[in-house]
């Protein structure tokens, strides 16, 4: 195989978080995935990916070479591919996205896009849901854990970190956690994920330590923002995105806590329809949501264990 046969490999190991979902979306098996990956290693004298049993996650090294690598393979697919890099972006995009993430990442840059695109309009749908593309006119949509409807198809996009927060007045009145077992003793903001409608576990990890609290928060909400605002109120302890805590940390209206402690990064994934090439529109968006990503974890590094 050669080296861009390689390349391509890698940026789907990247892009999937997994040698085994890499290797099913390029129908190869397994081991061939990583035997290319290997190779590719050899070659280039570093090392893209750290393996174990449970994961895969990209190196520092590895990731920065995949961020420079995958504009320039997108670019080619571009010119290569029969008539797909002269298909004009032009009508009209729905996407639905949620609010937190849009505030955070996509509405500060979507002046500079819709000015590179002048024929497109786009319909933005503010939701915490999980919209079923196959029943909803969406053409493209974010989600915090892989998608498994048949009729999707999904770019994954960065892995951001969480980051357990308080509000000062709360951690003067009730005391600043020193280990995550101290949160059973804590009020705590559960957020309800728009999947089944439940509070999930939080995860933390230290010097290869595992730890897991369960949800038993005195409020849970199915919106980030109002859970959001109810940790600025002083009402309990809340974990979201570092990327969309970045102003309340850098105001000091919320502190971080348990700063010694990682916790699980989520990757988001970009969804859209299963219905053949993608159109330009599409192609357009997803290219835009994944720089907006890799532009907003310049300032907020994806620390954490990955997901």
């Amino acid at each position: 195989m050669d080296q861009l046969g390689q390349i391509r490999i890698a940026l789907k190991v990247a892009e999937l978080g997994s040698f085994a979902a890499a290797a099913r979306a390029l129908k190869l098996s397994t081991g061939a995935v990583s035997q290319s990956v290997a190779r590719l290693e050899g070659q280039l004298g570093l090392r893209v990916f750290e393996r174990n049993t449970r994961q895969v996650r990209q190196t520092v090294q590895g990731e920065q070479l995949l961020d420079r690598l995958r504009p320039l393979v997108r670019a080619m697919d571009g010119v290569l591919e029969p008539g797909l890099s002269r298909q004009p972006v032009r009508g009209v995009l729905t996407v639905e996205l949620s609010e937190s993430f849009a505030n955070a990442v996509v509405i500060p840059r979507l002046p500079q896009f819709m000015a590179r695109h002048p024929a497109l309009s786009l319909i933005i749908h503010l939701s915490e849901r999980a919209t079923n593309l196959s029943r909803e006119p969406i053409d493209v949509a974010l989600r915090t854990v892989e998608p498994i409807e048949p009729a999707a198809r999904y770019r994954r996009l960065r892995a951001f970190a969480l980051v357990p927060v308080a509000a000062p007045d709360y951690l003067a009145r009730a005391g600043t956690p020193q280990h995550p077992l101290d949160l059973l003793q804590h009020q705590r903001i559960d957020f309800l994920t728009p999947y089944d409608r439940k509070a999930w576990p939080a995860y933390f990890y230290r010097d290869g330590e595992e730890i897991e609290i369960p949800p038993q928060g005195r409020i849970a909400l199915d919106n980030s923002q109002a859970c959001l605002a109810l940790a600025r109120q002083g009402m309990g302890i809340y974990a979201d995105y570092a990327l969309q805590l970045k102003d309340d940390l850098a105001s000091g209206r919320l502190q971080r806590i348990l700063p010694d402690w990682d916790m699980l990064s989520w990757p988001l994934f970009a969804v859209y329809k299963n219905e053949g090439p993608p159109s330009a529109a599409v192609r357009a968006f997803l290219d835009f949501l994944e720089d907006s990503c890799n532009q907003v974890h310049e300032d907020v590094p994806a620390a954490g264990k990955p997901g």
